[in-house]
């Protein structure tokens, strides 16, 4: 591991979160960082640690394909905005490849948000989604948080696992999505029907069995299976696909 304070260069560290002309990706803190060392598809462009972070990658076994630089924490947070916790470590990454709305089979479920546009809500959603095995989530390209720092963060490793995909019109997606064979079903806090009570009649188009407020077009999931029972009205589930999910850390 070589020692490296200072930015490429010469130049000063960026103190933005954003991604760099390069449209590379800030990956920090450790459960994201190690999760997208682990996967293959994800290109690690640069590594920083501390001699902390660099003593705990050789305790957990890990080996990056490129050589870490340790830098102080300081670095590191100049990269950074005030309130980012990196535990030591950023990773500079290419995006993950996106598959194509159309590459979706229709044997698993997907997730289709809409304006979910606070970086740590949408995060915390692909962790869940990501331990429930979704197969992908899919939102706009606009009003939507890009992949990268606070998102990736909150989503504690689960951007390693399931795909984004990006559309221009969610509603035309949709569609397609039913023309594919996947059974769309929305979710409304404020709807009068529970999830489980919905008749098997109106599960083919059980949009109609919630209320139309805005809200229901803010948490969809768009399925083939039939629609899971649950619980409670105050707990919503749905299985996940067969397959194991993926056991994120805490």
């Amino acid at each position: 591991m070589r020692k490296r304070e200072k930015g490429r260069g010469g130049r000063p560290w960026r103190k933005r979160e954003r991604r760099r002309d390069d449209d590379l990706a800030l990956i920090y803190g450790w459960h994201a960082v190690q999760a997208a060392l682990e996967n293959s598809a994800r290109r690690i462009r640069r590594l920083l640690v501390t001699p902390n972070g660099a003593r705990r990658l050789e305790e957990l076994g890990i080996k990056p394909s490129l050589t870490p630089e340790i830098v102080r924490a300081e670095e590191i947070d100049r990269l950074l905005p005030p309130d980012a916790v990196h535990q030591g470590v950023l990773a500079e990454a290419d995006p993950l490849p996106a598959p194509a709305l159309e590459d979706l089979a229709p044997d698993g479920i997907v997730l289709v948000l809409d304006q979910i546009t606070d970086p740590h809500n949408f995060g915390a959603i692909v962790r869940s989604a990501a331990a429930f095995a979704v197969s992908a989530v899919v939102t706009t390209a606009r009003h939507s948080p890009e992949a990268t720092g606070v998102l990736a963060k909150s989503a504690s490793g689960g951007l390693e696992h399931v795909p984004l995909v990006l559309v221009q019109n969610l509603a035309r997606a949709m569609g397609e999505l039913k023309a594919r064979g996947f059974l769309l079903v929305g979710l409304d806090e404020s709807g009068e029907i529970n999830f489980a009570d919905a008749p098997p009649g109106l599960r083919p188009s059980v949009d109609d069995a919630f209320s139309p407020s805005a809200g229901a077009r803010k948490c969809r999931i768009a399925s083939d299976r039939p629609v899971p029972r649950t619980r409670s009205k105050e707990q919503e589930s749905v299985r996940g696909r067969s397959g194991p999910a993926h056991d994120l850390p805490g």
